[in-house]
């Protein structure tokens, strides 16, 4: 069974669905479960702003009559402001309107031309992939998701608990009942997956191919944790980060039972920073000439790993063969870094089990453009038997797993589409 994990810190930004469906592709070749953690996946509308706007220049006029005039003066260029988005609106929904009309596009692609948020777009690119999402499962919590799919053919899925961890946020995450304001925590999912009753000769075969003749899947429980953890360079933020990380996997444990599941994923953007007096340009640079890899050394999670008091003891920590994904400038496919930051590997995947595993793959995709993150993915294949000795698997703390040479679904395939109107799923030739 292959497990496909994926984060990426969206920053509030809408996402356009050519780029998800190109990113996501080949998450329905083999995969049987996807779990996506978002962060900064509160996309507010324009409608929506300009009523945040207006209601802030009111409560400033009324807070006081000697903050009367300065509140009359803010109120000036946000209502100007106001005025020029809702004529940039309705220029968009004209020319939406006119795309929808045209009878070369087909039904997907007129409705994948509405501005929605990036979860339903997700969810509409995974549903048309054969992939049922899995809303008893899923969660979300102000500006956190963490969406988990599961492909009906191969498995059935049963949720069992969620759990959201309020910490690591200061001041503003405290949530005040708007589910806005949560930037920071964690998003706990606890599901079961098992065989699903083949409905055909054709599930039976695609079963028979993913999972071997004689493999009997079993019923596996499956714990997901998506993280956004405190930001920002230095000592003093690597210990909040660490707390809180600790904080969110202590609730894990206690809601969700996570050190009974067979498999538990720990994903997020866990802010984790380079270590040492590093300048940004230099980092940078390195990178633009693929010198990357010299500073995995300085990775203040890699640091941690092999520490005695790891605060991820008994995690695998996959080692970042890839660039930093943060902090890059929006817009651009190469990593092309803001050089107010140093770049970084921000944007993490980690797994535990007690079962037989293979790493198929652990990538970035740099090709989504619209966050100043780019987001990175897992491919896990369970393989079904108990480890011996049991617990979870353990590797030398210098070395982490190297992604295998099997094709991975996050590989590009040229026999798959990039239609938009897929309705089923590929499935094996007969």
């Amino acid at each position: 069974m292959e497990v496909f994990v994926a984060t990426w810190n969206v920053g509030n930004t809408m996402v356009e669905p050519h780029e998800i469906d190109e990113w996501l592709r080949g998450a329905t070749r083999d995969a049987s479960v996807v779990v996506i953690a978002l962060q900064e996946a509160h996309y507010i509308t324009d409608e929506g702003r300009e009523r945040i706007e207006a209601r802030a220049a009111a409560t400033s006029v009324v807070a006081g009559s000697w903050l009367c005039c300065a509140g009359c003066l803010m109120a000036v260029p946000l209502l100007w402001d106001r005025r020029k988005k809702r004529r940039e609106r309705k220029k968009r929904e004209r020319m939406e309107r006119e795309l929808a009309l045209n009878p070369a596009l087909k039904a997907s692609q007129r409705k994948a031309l509405v501005c929605v948020d990036v979860v339903t777009r997700l969810v509409d690119c995974l549903e048309n992939r054969g992939f049922a999402y899995a809303e008893g499962a899923s969660c979300k919590w102000g500006q956190m998701r963490l969406l988990i799919f599961h492909k009906e053919a191969l498995v059935s899925l049963e949720p069992l608990a969620t759990a959201v961890a309020r910490t690591g946020g200061k001041v503003t995450n405290n949530d005040m009942h708007t589910g806005v304001l949560g930037n920071k925590g964690g998003l706990i999912s606890s599901f079961a997956v098992a065989p699903a009753r083949a409905r055909g000769a054709g599930d039976h075969i695609e079963a028979v191919l993913l999972h071997g003749a004689g493999a009997a899947m079993k019923r596996r429980k499956i714990t997901a944790v998506g993280v956004h953890l405190p930001a920002h360079e230095g000592d003093q933020f690597l210990a909040d980060r660490r707390e809180a990380l600790a904080t969110i996997l202590q609730k894990a444990r206690d809601d969700a039972a996570m050190d009974d599941a067979d498999l538990a994923v720990l994903t997020g953007d866990m802010n984790f920073r380079l270590t040492g007096d590093l300048e940004s340009k230099s980092v940078a640079d390195d990178v633009k000439n693929g010198d990357y890899a010299k500073h995995y050394a300085a990775d203040e999670l890699a640091r941690d790993h092999s520490s005695a008091e790891s605060v991820v003891a008994g995690w695998e920590l996959p080692r970042c063969d890839f660039p930093p994904t943060f902090k890059v400038k929006r817009g651009v496919v190469e990593e092309t870094y803001n050089r107010k930051r140093v770049p970084a590997w921000c944007d993490r995947v980690l797994y535990r089990t007690a079962l037989e595993s293979h790493l198929i793959s652990y990538a970035s995709h740099p090709k989504l453009t619209t966050s100043d993150h780019k987001p990175v993915a897992l491919a896990l294949d369970l393989l079904g038997e108990a480890r011996p000795g049991g617990g979870p698997q353990r590797r030398p703390s210098n070395g982490s797993s190297a992604p295998s040479s099997r094709r991975s679904s996050l590989d590009p395939d040229d026999a798959v589409t990039s239609d938009l109107d897929i309705r089923v799923f590929e499935r094996a030739r007969r």
